[in-house]
């Protein structure tokens, strides 16, 4: 996917393929020009975080990752309050409501549950997190 240079960028960290696939031709169908950075797991989000590259406009966080799950993720973002302002969405197919709230406590913006309807979830995510006015 080709991205316009004024595209938000979104950090997508998940370990499954086929949800990534989804999510990125929910997008491309979309019409969105959000550039998507992949990474497999909590781990590697870290990583591109703590590189002095730019950093992304919005955080989709899977729950349940090898290495570093989505909470480790949000753990390690509360000792670094210079990336605060970015927010972190958990998104993952437990609708478990110690989950939910665990993920609220660890400072995540949102948590929204994985749907076979990855479009409506784009157009979602869009309205509510993407837009700029």
């Amino acid at each position: 996917m080709r991205a316009d240079p004024r595209a938000t960028t979104i950090l997508v960290a998940d370990d499954s393929d086929v949800d990534v696939m989804l999510l990125s031709l929910a997008i491309r169908d979309a019409h969105l020009t959000h550039a998507l950075v992949l990474v497999p797991d909590g781990q590697d989000a870290i990583e591109y975080l703590q590189r002095q590259g730019p950093v992304p406009d919005l955080l989709l966080l899977d729950l349940h990752m090898p290495r570093v799950s989505g909470f480790g993720v949000l753990q390690w973002l509360q000792s670094h309050p210079e990336l605060g302002r970015v927010p972190a969405i958990i998104y993952s197919s437990s609708e478990q409501q110690e989950d939910k709230q665990r993920a609220k406590q660890l400072g995540a913006t949102d948590y929204l549950v994985k749907t076979a309807d990855f479009k409506s979830f784009v157009v979602d995510l869009d309205t509510r997190f993407l837009r700029k006015e």
